[in-house]
């Protein structure tokens, strides 16, 4: 196992046991009524990261190496957190607007104000300084704050919600001092390691602004129609559905996309930073690049699909607390609409690394269309509700399509279908666990079948891995 992959991995394997616990906790803290106002307000949050903070993320990504090479890396991070700063003042307006569906006392409203601001601050400067260090080959220093964000958010949250009071806002006021903390602690990490740049006069800002826009303006669209697609059932239903049943829905959700994502950065973290480094030489090949980034995730990908199917009511019993058992069928159904999301967002990489964002703009537009339409009558007929993952995959599918068939006009995308077939037929392993589905109201059992399953499926990642790199060596 080579150096990098080791302590990628371990970061990774620490992360996901902190979120394994942050979810025990959260599940034992919050009710399951005030589960969904929590992640309602997530959703104030990620519309907000998604239109705003994520196009200059993504822009910053793409332009990092770029930026370190002509000596201009600091004096760009610092824009950015001013321009983070200024922009999650926009969060403001955007929470009066739906000031009437937060099931919160009228005298928060200020403290409710005051948290979501801190809360979208901190998750955008620590999204994109934390990361850098990883794209710029500082892997121990990024592994370490990662890891210390999360833990020190899970502790400071569970002493506010427990010292203070069990409500969702206490929790994410922790959650944003450990961010904003670890966030500026990276900054001041990359200043000194870059203190050696060279004042550079940035000429003809109107032609960089300019870049900016033409890059960032379509993924802000194209992120308004993903927050419809992902986030928009949560407004929809909250007057209209059953707190109960909208908590577990949510939860359900929520962790299938927790440890989607877990699973998905573990890979961006050791495949990103060889793939922007290539895109950004003039010499490389963009589409080679491409479609080794997508055939070096596509298999990890459906062993996570067929695992979290499998193993669902498993998890549940592990991960959170007796209160949300009904929420297994969502988590199962939610890992479907998770991976195509995931995969979604490897075709969305390909219009990034040409340069032509909007070319996603259309797709992500149309499933959002879908979804929306579809949870608008789920709200008023809501004996449906237990239908909603079913339109987030309608739309997400719809979107993926679209994208394919524009991604294919700029690129020749090549797919290894008979390596895909194969990583199938192994997946369906993962299915044998619902011979055993009677155990999963026993604690013990649930923790012993996650192991024994989890053990495999951790392999089938290492010898996924292992193959593109022996794949690499034996093409080069």
């Amino acid at each position: 196992m080579n150096k990098h992959l080791a302590i990628i991995s371990t970061g990774r394997f620490l992360q996901m046991v902190i979120m394994f616990l942050t979810y025990r906790v959260l599940s034992t803290v919050l009710s399951v009524s005030d589960m969904g106002v929590y992640y309602f307000l997530l959703s104030i949050a990620g519309a907000f990261g998604l239109i705003f903070a994520n196009p200059i993320g993504m822009y910053a990504n793409r332009m990092l190496h770029s930026w370190r090479d002509h000596g201009t890396l600091i004096k760009n991070f610092k824009t950015i957190i001013l321009v983070f700063l200024i922009g999650s003042l926009l969060t403001i307006p955007f929470l009066y607007i739906f000031k009437s569906k937060i099931s919160l006392e009228s005298g928060q409203w200020l403290l409710v104000v005051m948290t979501l601001v801190l809360y979208v601050f901190s998750t955008s400067i620590n999204g994109t300084l934390v990361p850098s260090l990883n794209l710029l080959g500082f892997t121990n220093q990024f592994v370490l704050w990662t890891l210390m964000t999360n833990l020190v958010g899970l502790i400071i949250s569970y002493l506010m919600v427990k010292l203070i009071n069990p409500q969702p806002l206490y929790w994410l006021i922790g959650q944003g001092i450990s961010f904003i903390f670890f966030g500026v602690l990276s900054y001041f990490i990359l200043s000194f390691k870059f203190s050696h740049e060279i004042t550079v006069k940035l000429k003809d800002i109107g032609a960089r602004i300019k870049k900016v826009v033409y890059f960032g303006l379509p993924i802000a669209v194209t992120n308004i129609a993903v927050w419809g697609l992902a986030q928009s059932f949560r407004f929809f239903y909250k007057e209209n559905i059953d707190p109960i049943i909208l908590g577990e829905l949510t939860f359900g959700l929520g962790l299938a996309t927790s440890l989607c994502v877990a699973v998905e950065y573990l890979f961006q973290q050791l495949y990103f930073p060889s793939f922007y480094s290539h895109i950004n030489k003039p010499n490389e090949d963009k589409e080679d690049a491409w479609n080794l980034l997508l055939n070096r995730l596509m298999p990890s990908y459906i062993y996570l699909l067929f695992f979290l199917i499998g193993l669902a009511p498993f998890v549940l019993r592990v991960l959170a607390d007796t209160k949300f058992k009904n929420s297994s069928q969502f988590l199962a159904l939610g890992a479907f609409v998770e991976i195509v999301r995931m995969v979604g967002n490897i075709f969305t990489m390909a219009t990034q690394s040409e340069l032509k964002t909007h070319k996603a703009m259309g797709p992500y537009l149309l499933g959002g269309s879908i979804t929306i339409i579809s949870i608008l009558f789920i709200s008023h007929h809501p004996e449906f509700v237990s239908y909603t993952p079913y339109c987030l995959m309608c739309g997400y599918l719809g979107a993926l399509i679209y994208l394919y068939i524009n991604v294919s006009h700029l690129i020749k995308v090549k797919i290894p279908l008979v390596g895909l077939l194969k990583n199938f037929m192994v997946s369906t392993l993962f299915l044998t666990a619902m011979a055993f589905n009677t155990l999963s109201s026993s604690f013990f059992y649930s923790v012993l079948i996650c192991l024994f399953y989890g053990l495999f499926f951790l392999y089938l990642l290492y010898h996924s891995y292992q193959n593109q790199m022996l794949r690499e060596v034996v093409d080069a």
